[in-house]
């Protein structure tokens, strides 16, 4: 992690990060200049013109959002003493172009577990309500009907009528299948 990261991230910043599961952001628009206010966490935009996270420009408005999920077991945390859950509402910040890479990349590698569980859960509950056998069957005709899409670009590309010439070049083609 200590790759994408950055040591002139503030705590706050890469806690944010840590905590949001949801990473949302667009360039900066016309509109959003100096407006002379003292910025908080979810007010407009910082009184100074510099990114948040460093001390370049800021170019991006980042959106992180969510909720937040236990790190062994990803269950969401639930607020179980009925006060509100602060880390509900979405964060934003203002961060230039080079930080919002940087922090993509350390979001995607730091939620990679939590994505991949939900991914997975999905897929478990389709195939209890379909049953094991459709989904399989669904996964393979989409494998095949990528794999026929395929022979039909390199078949262009090659602009030929006829059938490949080389089958080692055809399985080159469609091999990341």
């Amino acid at each position: 992690m200590r790759i994408c990261d950055s040591r002139a991230w503030d705590s706050d910043f890469r806690n944010d990060l840590e905590r949001y599961p949801k990473y949302n952001y667009r360039n900066r628009t016309e509109s959003e200049y100096l407006t002379g206010k003292q910025h908080s966490r979810n007010t407009g935009p910082p009184k100074s013109d510099n990114c948040q996270a460093c001390i370049h420009p800021w170019r991006v408005k980042l959106q992180l959002d969510g909720e937040p999920y236990y790190k062994n077991t990803f269950k969401k945390i639930n607020n179980d003493n009925g006060t509100p859950d602060v880390y509900r509402v979405p964060v934003v910040h203002y961060i230039g172009t080079g930080c919002c890479k940087r922090s993509k990349l350390y979001h995607e590698i730091f939620h990679f577990g939590h994505a991949l569980y939900h991914k997975c859960m999905t897929m478990i509950e389709i195939m209890v309500e379909k049953g094991i056998e459709e989904v399989l069957f669904e996964e393979m005709s989409q494998k095949l009907n990528r794999l026929i899409r395929r022979a039909k670009r390199y078949r262009s590309k090659k602009q030929k009528a006829s059938i490949f010439d080389d089958w080692s070049s055809f399985w080159k083609a469609v091999s990341d299948i």
